[in-house]
């Protein structure tokens, strides 16, 4: 292969399309505590669960022996509802827990461990199912041939079922695997994935294919009629004729190149002059370190399939080129897809030329073209053995003299006239038809690529584990705090829990007074209006964020929400303050639209959230239970609103309802320095502890934007979700900003502070743009 010429090509082409996205799957369990023998993971899965998977993947079997027509033996099989519902309940029971434990122990490596460690016990659990199967079947044989009812002929057609059961044993397996893997996954990616994002980021969930991965499902042992079925036909074997190693080694000759790794557009000077160039880089002289780390990022290109699109297909280009000149697109864009296309037919031709002398591409033309009659050779002749008939002229008569003896030992005829006018077809195809052959190969590669590649890492992963079952191991690794268990919840029975933690929500109502006053003069009653437009709402949304009521009266509203010990899925209680306030916010806004139509004054609030890490203490007068706490003096003053910032600001039109600035004393009139002066209207000030307690609840992601209105500096922004006690999301923005001096007297800003205040923002086209970019 003409590596330099692949190499300029490919650099022209990426000028063009912009640097390939490489697959990387984060997989790992090496921050979790190794168990009892200092080296796997101990893990315990709830052994109630064990029955309750066992029914349900029988269930699932018995479907796919009706599928392939194998009569069943003297047992019913079918699927059970109650099976279905039990295997359900144990399947979110064990996930759920998982996802606690992760969240208390702030590492989402558990919530991997939980999968590996199910998707272990799963497949052993097909795998016996199976012999299970295949043992009722031999049962039945006996059974038959001792009774005296049953003929010789009965017992011949129960041993065929189960011989054909036996050939068809991988793919029974792998069937099943795929049913059961595919619904643990749509249970998986509901709200318990919701709820693992929410916690530790997008970044954190292994794709899809990761854990539906057919490979897996027959732990790597891939034949012909497996890989024809998922993927290509290609093997590992050294004499298949088309081997995984020998593609993968041309494509890595093809990308394995610093152009690819680096920006297309700096592009450095063709003078062949070199030197000097590795002074930047400690590293450069070590060319195997760099080798290993070009090969490593080919790989990574090659998982993803939409890179062999990019880099090879131009006939795709061609397709979206001609619909957008039909559609009179922009000329610069056709333009570019026209560069882009010519950019890739050069590419890929050197690349073709390359599988061309390597011999790879008559292999996989032959391959392609086979398809229709591979039935009628396959069994007894392997697919592979097809290819070499056609393509090996040496492998022939190895293929004739296999089929001759199968003859007379069958007595039936194989003729080879359908193989041979494969052979002449395959030899007068157009190149056009090659190359579209190769390409739809090299997709398929890449996709199997991915797969094998995927299955090396969780092969390698459960290696590591060890799922305990002995009641003995079982306690010792539980009492050294050693073991991973993924249990279904149990009644305790020790009543209410101790509270771990607290957050108190201050809302400061303003303009109460004067409605009442407004109402009381027209006659109307001030306290039924308020209760049906103002605190009903209010009271009705409360259980949806488990908050309590610590006060209320006119102008001030308290609330509480506190996290109890050993309910970690609850330990979300910043985050739902800051979601019930964003809802009380909309409910005044909805209650000011509707004064403002009887002509009413409106309602106007400040809210303060603030965070203690441990439980308030409570006084009881009576029946009545009085709770006391410093949080709820702290968000006192973090709702307020001081008057003259009021007046200064309260023409000032932005996405934001908070500032916070740190007073100038003035010497003659008094103050004190330092002290901190808010303009609170509408607003939602979150105290730093609960911000970053708030930080350890859920995965925060930084943006950071401009805002024309809000000036030139850059905002900077946290946003992630959470879930109600309903189990629905809600996304939280919270706006980081520090605080600067004011000089209260002429209320001129100075220098910016190093203290930092946090707002929760509900301006709701501010919202969406940040949604947008995250």
């Amino acid at each position: 292969m003409k590596q330099n010429k692949i190499h300029n090509q490919l650099k022209s082409l990426l000028s063009l399309t912009g640097p390939p996205m490489g697959y990387t799957v984060r997989f790992s369990l090496d921050r979790l505590v190794p168990g009892v023998d200092n080296v796997r993971y101990d893990a315990y899965i709830d052994s109630a669960f064990y029955s309750h998977a066992g029914k349900f993947i029988y269930g699932l079997m018995s479907a796919q022996l009706k599928a392939v027509g194998v009569a069943s033996p003297e047992k019913v099989f079918s699927r059970n509802e109650k099976d279905l519902d039990a295997f359900k309940q144990g399947l979110v029971s064990i996930l759920q827990s998982a996802v606690n434990r992760a969240k208390l122990a702030r590492e989402y490596q558990v919530v991997l461990l939980a999968h590996a460690a199910l998707a272990k016990m799963l497949m052993n659990k097909v795998r016996e199912q199976f012999e299970e199967i295949i043992q009722l079947y031999r049962q039945t044989i006996r059974k038959h041939e001792i009774s005296q009812t049953h003929d010789l002929g009965s017992v011949f057609r129960v041993k065929e079922d189960m011989a054909a059961l036996q050939q068809r044993r991988m793919f029974i397996i792998r069937s099943t695997a795929r049913e059961l893997f595919r619904f643990v996954y749509e249970i998986w990616e509901g709200d318990l994935e919701k709820s693992f994002i929410a916690n530790f980021g997008k970044d954190a969930v292994p794709p899809r294919e990761f854990f539906l991965n057919p490979v897996f499902f027959v732990d790597g042992a891939v034949d012909d009629f497996f890989m024809i079925e998922e993927y290509v036909l290609m093997g590992h074997r050294i004499d298949d004729p088309i081997r995984y190693d020998d593609v993968l080694a041309l494509l890595r000759e093809s990308l394995s190149t610093p152009k690819i790794l680096e920006d297309p557009t700096d592009v450095l000077p063709e003078t062949g002059d070199t030197e000097g160039a590795g002074d930047t880089d400690p590293d450069a002289g070590d060319d195997s370190e760099q080798g290993d780390r070009m090969i490593r990022h080919a790989d990574s290109l090659l998982c993803r399939a939409g890179n062999i699109e990019l880099l090879f297909d131009s006939y795709h280009t061609k397709e979206i080129l001609k619909k957008t000149k039909k559609e009179r697109g922009p000329k610069d864009e056709i333009r570019l897809l026209k560069n882009k296309m010519a950019a890739q037919r050069k590419l890929f031709d050197c690349f073709y030329k390359a599988c061309k002398k390597s011999g790879l591409l008559k292999a996989v033309i032959a391959a392609q073209e086979m398809g229709p009659v591979v039935g009628e050779y396959c069994p007894p002749l392997l697919p592979h053995e097809l290819v070499n008939y056609l393509v090996a002229p040496a492998e022939r008569e190895k293929v004739v003299s296999k089929l001759k003896r199968l003859k007379s030992l069958a007595g039936g005829t194989f003729s080879l006239k359908s193989l041979d006018r494969v052979e002449k077809r395959s030899s007068r195809l157009a190149m056009e038809r090659r190359k579209i052959h190769l390409i739809d190969f090299l997709k398929r590669f890449s996709a199997y690529h991915r797969d094998y590649s995927n299955f090396n890492i969780f092969k390698e992963s459960l290696q590591w584990i060890n799922l305990l079952e002995d009641e003995k191991t079982i306690n010792l690794s539980r009492v050294n705090r050693m073991l991973y268990e993924f249990v279904e919840p149990r009644e305790n029975g020790l009543g209410s829990r101790a509270i771990r933690n607290h957050v108190i929500l201050k809302a400061d109502v303003r303009g109460s007074t004067e409605i009442t006053s407004h109402l009381s003069r027209k006659g109307l009653n001030p306290a039924s209006y308020f209760s049906l437009n103002f605190f009903d709402p209010i009271n009705q949304i409360l259980p949806e964020y488990g908050a309590a009521k610590v006060f209320i009266e006119g102008d001030a509203l308290i609330l509480s929400i506190f996290e109890e010990e050993d309910t970690p899925a609850g330990w979300y209680a910043v985050a739902r303050a800051c979601g019930l306030a964003i809802r009380i916010l909309l409910i005044v806004q909805r209650y000011n639209r509707q004064s403002k139509q009887h002509r009413l004054p409106i309602l106007e609030q400040g809210i303060g959230i603030c965070y203690v890490d441990g439980p308030p203490a409570f006084l009881f007068d009576g029946d009545s239970r009085i709770m006391i706490s410093s949080a709820i003096n702290r968000a006192d003053r973090l709702s307020s609103c001081d008057k003259m910032l009021r007046t200064r600001f309260s023409k000032k039109r932005g996405p934001f309802n908070l500032y916070v600035f740190s007073a100038i004393a003035n010497r003659e009139t008094g103050g004190e320095d330092g002290q901190l002066l808010r303009y609170n209207v509408n607003g939602i000030e979150l105290e730093e502890a609960a911000f970053k307690k708030l930080s350890q609840e859920i995965d925060l992601n930084v943006v950071n934007l401009s805002i024309p209105e809000a000036g030139r500096d850059k905002i900077k922004v946290y946003t992630g979700i959470f879930p109600t006690k309903s189990g629905k999301y809600q996304r939280l923005i919270i706006r980081e900003a520090h605080i600067p001096q004011l000089d209260i007297v002429t209320l001129n800003v100075g220098r910016v502070t190093a203290k930092r205040y946090y707002e929760v923002c509900t301006n709701p086209a501010f919202y969406e743009k940040v949604k947008k970019m995250v």
